[in-house]
């Protein structure tokens, strides 16, 4: 079975709203309530910010257990990979901040 098949079986079934809608409504709320608390209290990377990298990141989350299903859910499966690069591109994105947000100037 390949991995369509596999995402179409899923959608048919009915699991399709378990295993993708809901997590990614959990991400939304979730990341929306951190940008929203850093936005009220001034700091950089608000509400816009904390949902593209919330969202992103459970879509990889998702995308990243469709592939341990089309390879047969076997553990010595080679796609653990694929979410192990979250961490580097959230590293990327902070920095990114810091250095946006730059010294503060002395007027």
């Amino acid at each position: 079975m390949n991995p369509f098949e596999l995402e179409l079986e899923i959608y048919r079934s009915g699991e399709f709203f378990m295993m993708v809608v809901v997590p990614l409504l959990i991400s939304l709320v979730f990341s929306f309530l951190i940008g929203l608390e850093r936005q009220n209290i001034g700091k950089s990377a608000g509400i816009s910010a904390h949902i593209l990298i919330g969202m992103a990141t459970a879509t990889i989350g998702i995308v990243q257990l469709f592939m341990y299903q089309a390879q047969g859910a076997d553990s010595s499966a080679d796609n653990q990979r694929l979410i192990a690069q979250v961490l580097p591109g959230v590293g990327f994105i902070g920095a990114g901040v810091i250095m946006k947000g730059g010294k503060p100037s002395s007027d």
